[in-house]
């Protein structure tokens, strides 16, 4: 009786294991590899993007420039990258940003369409557009400072069968004329002064002839043109006493031969093309009436100056061409067909990183101590949008970061800032719609960016508990015990500076660089405790507790690559594409089954890991499953 008793416990035993054992849909012989195990290159950051520098140029049958011409460049043939136009140099120029796994782009210019191999992280082609005739006009302004009159031929159409599809003016002035010298009475302040010079211009025919103004009631031909000098730092008071001022003892400051060189470019829309263009022969003079500017500003102090008046110079461009001219409905240049606002003359293009869609963040959130390399601490699907108008000039930014998953205790926060941006965007960006519930965030009083830092610094929200509560456990959308919660996007809008079609703005997408955006985690509501991808810089702000942390624990960035473990193992991962992240305490390695080869190659091996579906590159079983 003992012998069959033992041996059905045996028995049950066996079917126990055996109905333990992971089968899946795919057969897959999975041994379980601990990502702790793995020899990683020192120097490897995980990295799945390759940012690729696009340059196109358009050129006519003679290999001449040709201006405003669309560029499209799309991934997939249908996901739009980048799309502009090309410059007065016949060039267009953007980053964009696809998977490594990618290696082909399509572009579009001129009703062309070309497919070319990405090698490397640069692309370089040019579309010759033949049978294309570009013809110009154009009428130089010499540099005086007095009125004076410029003169243009009328156009036929029909004799030449071209038609007038743009017309530009670019001016600039100088001054050398111009004097200052401040006085600062305060002896505990410092007086800081600013010179503005510039001139204005206005082209007028008396009514007679077709007027240059674009379709709506501004002139765009009237104009200032402006530079402003400063601020210079004046020295303390040299005791000639309060409100006095002594030219002859200057508080160190002169703006002697201070010049200014300035430029305004536009095109105008339908109305005087049409009337120049069914004008009869001969010739039309425009009078070019010039007056200067002249302004100071200052504080704590007193300032006064001398001027005379300025010179102005440049030309003003008539441009033909044997295309005719397409519906343009809001005047912008930009014809309907190619413009993604045909109805707003501020919009033309949008922008797209990354190129082929959603990227996807995924966070491990216990450093400086290792986690369990589920990776689904926080996951966030991201895309920025960057909306730029027919002068390729930023008009805003959308950032939309879609929440996922929240599988921690914690309650994190999440945000990013933009190393690259040029630093005048800290103070000249505007940000709104970030979540901010928990009154630990310091945000800048008129741009909301993050207080205090050094770069272009985005909170998205500080509490993912906020934005994606839990309903049943601790987790949001790791275990499927748990009912699916649909994910929760916060989209947050940075704006610059409004450029209009007869304001030009001031950046452009280079100047963001969002191509290197640095997005963070930080740890618990904690601001301090920043979790970032391998090889990033802690933000100003946690620079502090964040290098008190370093080299402690399992964190290795004294001694090698920031936010990497002692074996070179990362706390985040950007992938290119939406990602099927791992259920809750299941590793990386487990669900996808090419990691390991991927990682200790240092990315020469199995570059699509995380994107091949095919037999063998992943484990369903370990992989999070919604409804």
């Amino acid at each position: 009786m003992k012998k069959t008793f033992y041996f059905a416990l045996l028995i049950l035993a066996v079917l126990f294991y055996a109905s333990c054992m992971k089968v899946t849909s795919e057969d897959v012989d999975n041994d379980l590899i601990d990502i702790e195990t793995l020899n990683i290159p020192e120097d490897f950051i995980f990295d799945m993007h390759n940012n690729v520098n696009v340059q196109i140029s358009v050129v006519d049958g003679a290999l001449q420039p040709i201006e405003g011409i669309v560029v499209s460049v799309l991934t997939d043939y249908t996901n739009q990258a980048l799309k502009g136009s090309t410059d007065d140099e016949g060039f267009f120029r953007g980053i964009a940003s696809i998977p490594s796994i990618m290696n082909e782009l399509t572009i579009k210019a001129n009703n062309e369409t070309v497919n070319l191999p990405v090698n490397g992280e640069e692309l370089t082609y040019q579309f010759i557009v033949t049978g294309r005739t570009v013809t110009e006009q154009t009428v130089n302004i010499t540099n005086s400072t007095s009125n004076q009159t410029i003169t243009f031929d009328y156009y036929d159409p029909t004799a030449t069968g071209q038609t007038l599809t743009k017309v530009e003016v670019e001016m600039y002035s100088t001054s050398n004329g111009g004097e200052l010298q401040a006085d600062n009475d305060d002896p505990l302040d410092i007086a800081i002064v600013l010179l503005h010079l510039g001139a204005s211009y206005d082209l007028d025919d008396g009514g007679t002839n077709p007027r240059l103004f674009n379709e709506s009631i501004v002139d765009i031909w009237s104009n200032n043109t402006e530079e402003t000098h400063g601020p210079d730092t004046l020295a303390a008071d040299n005791g000639d006493g309060a409100a006095v001022f002594d030219p002859t003892v200057p508080d160190g400051i002169s703006f002697n031969g201070v010049s200014t060189n300035n430029t305004k470019s536009d095109s105008i829309g339908s109305i005087f093309e049409s009337a120049y263009s069914n004008a009869a022969g001969g010739t039309f003079s425009y009078t070019l009436v010039k007056t200067a500017i002249n302004q100071i500003d200052f504080i704590y102090g007193t300032a006064d100056g001398q001027f005379t008046n300025v010179d102005l110079g440049g030309y003003i461009k008539l441009i033909y061409t044997d295309d005719g001219i397409p519906p343009d409905t809001d005047g912008d240049g930009v014809p309907n067909v190619d413009d993604d606002y045909p109805d707003d003359i501020n919009r033309a293009y949008d922008n797209f990183y990354p190129a082929s869609g959603y990227g996807c963040l995924v966070f491990e959130d216990k450093w400086p101590w290792k986690g369990d390399y589920d990776f689904n601490d926080l996951v966030v699907g991201y895309q920025f949008q960057t909306v730029t108008n027919a002068a390729n000039e930023v008009v805003e930014v959308f950032a939309d970061f879609e929440v996922r998953a929240a599988g921690s205790y914690y309650r994190n926060g999440f945000g990013f800032d933009l190393p690259d941006a040029i630093e005048a965007l800290n103070t000249d960006l505007t940000v709104t719609g970030y979540n901010h519930t928990q009154g630990i965030i310091t945000i800048d009083g008129i741009t909301k960016l993050e207080y205090g830092q050094s770069h272009p610094t985005v909170i998205v929200f500080d509490d993912d508990e906020t934005v994606i509560p839990s309903t049943g456990g601790n987790f949001v959308n790791t275990d499927e015990g748990y009912a699916y919660i649909t994910p929760v996007s916060v989209t947050v809008t940075l704006t610059p500076p409004m450029p209009t079609w007869n304001a030009p703005g001031e950046y452009d997408m280079d100047d963001f660089s969002i191509d290197t955006f640095d997005p963070f985690l930080f740890i618990d509501r904690e601001r301090g405790r920043e979790v970032h991808l391998p090889g990033a810089e802690p933000t100003a702000v946690a620079a502090l507790l964040n290098n008190y942390w370093f080299g402690h624990f399992d964190d290795n960035s004294f001694y090698g690559t920031n936010f990497v473990t002692t074996n070179n193992l990362p706390w985040v991962l950007n992938l290119p594409i939406s990602f099927s992240y791992p259920k809750e305490t299941s590793q990386i390695t487990w669900a996808y089954l090419h990691f390991v080869e991927w990682a200790e190659s240092g990315g020469t091996l199995y570059t699509d890991w995380y994107s091949n579906t095919g037999a063998g590159y992943r484990d369903p079983d370990y992989i999070y499953t919604a409804p």
